[in-house]
C-alpha cells in the first residue's frame, strides 16, 4: 500500500501512470528482478524506470547492481539513481543516493 501511494505521487508530479509489478512486492530475489528488467526493451516515454519497494529487496538490488556488497545502505524513503547499460549484478553506476532527511 505505501508503496503504491509513493509511486503515485511521483507519477501525479510528472503525469506519468503508474504500473503495479508483482515482482516488485514481497520477497521476489533479486535476481527475478534484474531478469525482468533485462527482457524489458527501452520504450521512449517508459525510461528511464522509477522502481518502488520494500527492503530488503531494495538495498539487494542497489548494492548487487553495484557489486558494492552493503556499502550503500538503503533506509525508509532512500531514493537511489542507478545507470546501466546492462541490468546485471555489478554492472550499475550509482549516480546519486538520497537518505529521508
Amino acid at each position: 500500500m505505501r508503496t503504491q501511494q509513493t509511486a503515485q505521487i511521483v507519477a501525479d508530479r510528472l503525469g506519468l501512470p503508474v504500473t503495479t509489478e508483482q515482482l516488485l512486492i514481497g520477497d521476489t530475489p533479486p535476481q527475478a528482478v534484474l531478469d525482468a528488467l533485462q527482457q524489458m526493451e527501452p520504450v521512449p516515454g517508459e525510461w528511464p524506470l522509477l522502481l518502488v519497494s520494500h527492503q530488503p529487496l531494495v538495498g539487494s538490488l542497489v548494492n548487487g547492481l553495484c557489486g558494492s556488497g552493503s556499502q550503500h545502505p538503503m533506509g525508509t524513503s532512500s531514493l537511489a539513481c542507478l545507470s546501466a547499460e546492462v541490468w546485471a549484478n555489478g554492472c550499475a553506476e550509482l549516480e546519486w543516493l538520497q537518505h529521508k532527511a
